[in-house]
């Protein structure tokens, strides 16, 4: 390590999520970012819970939820801890297409 001049630990991926799940969230944040959002992965909010991604472009934000095996309980469950002025996108892993995909 101390040949490293800025070591950094990944962000915004969690090892107990399925493999299919984290590469969804990285081909939507690289797809953000390529139409000029800035983009937050893993995004904690001040009121607590965490969204998969929070992107935001001038005066609009989303908030980008991936779903893989998540129930739509749990996603309500969620739901509390969003700030309000976010837009919710919901995105189901199995019906995931990159190259369609757009916000």
């Amino acid at each position: 390590m101390d040949k490293l001049s800025n070591p950094r630990p990944v962000r915004g991926m969690f090892k107990n999520n399925r493999l299919r799940h984290e590469t969804v969230k990285f081909q939507i944040a690289y797809l953000l970012l390529k139409q000029g959002y800035d983009v937050f992965p893993e995004c904690e909010f001040k009121c607590g819970g965490r969204g998969d991604i929070v992107a935001i472009h001038g005066s609009n934000g989303f908030i980008i939820e991936v779903l893989d095996s998540e129930t739509d309980a749990k996603l309500a469950m969620k739901l509390d801890y969003y700030p309000e002025e976010f837009t919710l996108i919901k995105v189901k892993v199995d019906d995931f297409d990159p190259e369609t995909w757009c916000l």
